[in-house]
């Protein structure tokens, strides 16, 4: 999600439709967002769900603190 300021809102930036919920799937889905990005995505956090495989993922694209 992205927060934007002109409605006060965060927004989604993507959805994504996976195979399965291993560690692997998002470290890749989250690596494509990255390139897509051009390398601009750096997020002050990331919010997930209790899902240890995203949030393993998560802590291995984005190594600063997040909550």
């Amino acid at each position: 999600m992205a927060f934007e300021p002109t409605v006060n809102l965060y927004v989604p930036i993507c959805y994504v439709l996976v195979q399965d919920k291993s560690q692997d799937m998002y470290w890749r889905v989250l690596n494509e967002l990255i390139i897509l990005s051009s390398r601009k995505l750096v997020p002050g956090n990331v919010t997930y769900d209790i899902e240890v495989a995203l949030i393993n993922a998560a802590l291995e694209q984005f190594p600063a603190p997040i909550s």
